[in-house]
């Protein structure tokens, strides 16, 4: 991306941290992000106000683990649809069924509610934590600026004025006016396609906690899908075929009529549309920009990568890019970010957003519809259920984005030493327990997983993501076993302490304890975790002693075994500017 050389003018010119472009989910939630890290920002966009219309579909299982981090899911129930899981529909027969019943997170289920109605969770999450958006400001123009951009921004009168910032965030959709004017550039388009969305009421007999897609090739091969919405509403998507956009072709009918029609043509059960709304014809493609981060200026959500409307995929993503960099953001805005840390941010999401519907997944749905499908459909399916990722088990788990990770980022890492006896012969079996649980555990760049039923001093049951919302770096430090040697007590003491010298509380220890009650006669210096049923142990593959780095986004970080402060400092040291770090 390349932004033209700044031009004096008259208008004022004020100062900020970071200038936000765009206030849709992604755009807020950066905002949040950074709101609740007290990082000077500030937060444009063009529009008047709020959406009123609700465009993307559902929250998948990890954004609300995202929205639970940031204070923001508490009420949002109230707002959607739990959905459970999705039942294909090929020729009008039932072929393919699967759900979110083994998904391994505190939320097994997609929430299905609209884009307004979220973007209210986070504008009332914005104003609590002192901050607002300033509508009716639309971008005009960007320059560098001694290390920074200057922005020039027009009024709702036509009135202009100017600021510069330290970054400048584009946020501001697939039309992103950030994007066009700093040339950034999308990859070339694959297969672009056309998508008729519509909201309705529709009466019919199936159950309101699950999507339903339906296939044929009548007429040219038609999709459908239907997803449930709060108030007996509903959200159907219907693939356009590529033969209707050849010349002479009728556009497609975006009217009450004819969704009726592709309903029915679709084999669709029996069922009643009417009350039609916010009906809109989708044309995209599957493209990312080549570059995220240039200098001063950051692209995310739709501005980045562009999907098509199916599933709420862009939504989610933007998102989850928030969360990713508002962290990093912060500590860059505060002078203690290392020199790679903005850098990760394209690295790690772009990996993210490129990732295709793997070839064995899609072997596997086809193995599944053998019949009654004919050869023709068949041929299509890949194309069409690359948007729904979660038709198998496995990827079902990639469309809740509870599997993506970060393992080829720059800025994560882990150590393990060789499975050698401690005190003597007979500790070599334990050790070498110990070395493989934890070569099976998360691997650094995994997500972390939650675990129910810990406590935290002398609190009742609680969950690992409740104890960590809203934190900084956490340090897991496991003891591995009830009655730990005195050697292994000492070491996490020394480690918890020159952690708390060196990052305040930018990083905080906390001792995980295989049992009921704390470690008699022993003084840890922060908070305690209690692990009566060692699940949490057992989820980190922690059978013996070691370390485990919770980044704010609630991603390993790193790990190590056994634990070694030389080891966390190497990795800190990606993480924060070296000497840049005050105790707080």
């Amino acid at each position: 991306m390349e932004i033209a050389a700044a031009t004096e003018g008259s208008a004022p010119v004020a100062k900020t941290g970071a200038l936000i472009v765009g206030a849709g989910p992604t755009g807020l939630t950066l905002a949040c992000e950074l709101a609740r890290r007290g990082a000077p920002f500030r937060i444009v966009a063009a529009a008047g106000g709020p959406s009123t219309t609700a465009k993307a579909g559902q929250l998948h299982s990890r954004t609300l683990e995202v929205l639970e981090d940031m204070g923001a899911l508490e009420g949002a129930e109230e707002l959607g649809v739990r959905v459970y899981g999705m039942t294909v529909y090929a020729e009008g027969r039932r072929v393919l069924h699967s759900g979110h019943d083994d998904l391994d997170a505190p939320y097994p289920y997609e929430l299905a509610c609209g884009q307004d109605r979220i973007e209210r969770l986070l504008l009332d999450l914005l104003s609590r934590l002192g901050s607002r958006v300033e509508w009716h400001s639309r971008l005009e123009t960007i320059a560098p600026d001694g290390g920074g951009a200057l922005a020039t921004l027009a009024g709702a009168h036509g009135a202009s004025r100017r600021i510069r910032a330290r970054w400048v965030i584009g946020c501001d959709g697939a039309r992103s006016t950030v994007r066009e004017l700093t040339g950034g550039r999308l990859e070339r388009a694959a297969c672009p396609e056309e998508w008729l969305v519509g909201e309705v009421r529709l009466d019919w007999q199936q159950p309101p906690d699950e999507q339903y897609a339906f296939l044929s090739e009548e007429g040219g091969f038609a999709a459908l899908t239907c997803q449930p919405l709060p108030q007996e509403r509903w959200r159907l998507t219907a693939s356009l075929p590529p033969a209707h956009r050849t010349p002479g072709h009728r556009e497609p009918d975006p009217s009450l009529a004819g969704l009726r029609e592709l309903f029915e043509r679709t084999g669709a059960t029996a069922g009643r549309l009417s009350d039609l709304s916010g009906v809109t014809i989708h044309r995209v493609a599957r493209r990312t920009v080549e570059r995220r981060v240039a200098g001063p200026l950051i692209l995310a959500g739709d501005a980045a990568h562009l999907t098509s409307p199916l599933g709420g995929v862009g939504m989610n993503n933007g998102i989850q890019d928030a969360h990713n960099l508002g962290w990093k953001l912060a500590l860059a805005l505060e002078g203690v970010a290392g020199p790679e840390l903005i850098d990760s941010y394209a690295a790690e999401r772009q990996a993210i957003v490129r990732r295709p519907l793997s070839t064995s997944n899609r072997s596997h749905v086809l193995r599944s519809l053998r019949r009654p499908l004919a050869g023709e459909l068949r041929g299509r399916l890949p194309g069409f259920l690359a948007h729904f990722d979660h038709i198998t088990d496995r990827s079902y788990r990639d469309q809740a984005q509870i599997s993506s990770g970060y393992r080829d980022s720059p800025i994560v890492g882990e150590e393990a030493g060789a499975p050698l006896p401690r005190a003597g012969p007979s500790d070599h079996g334990s050790q070498l327990a110990a070395w493989t649980s934890f070569a099976r555990g998360p691997r650094a760049g995994d997500r972390a997983p939650d675990s129910p039923e810990i406590r935290e001093g002398d609190g009742g049951p609680r969950r690992l993501f409740e104890v960590l919302a809203g934190s900084e770096h956490a340090l897991l430090m496991f003891l591995g076993c009830e009655q730990p040697h005195a050697q292994t007590l000492a070491t996490a003491t020394a480690i918890a302490r020159r952690v708390g010298d060196g990052y305040g509380s930018r990083v905080t220890a906390h001792l995980v304890v295989p049992a009921g009650r704390p470690v008699a006669g022993y003084d840890w210096p922060g908070p305690v975790i209690l692990d009566p049923t060692e699940a949490l142990h057992n989820r980190y593959g922690a059978r013996g002693e070691c370390l485990v780095l919770i980044r704010p986004d609630g991603y390993i970080g790193f790990r190590a075994q056994p634990p070694s402060f030389q080891a966390l400092s190497r990795h800190l040291s990606g993480i924060f500017a070296p000497m840049a770090i005050v105790s707080s």
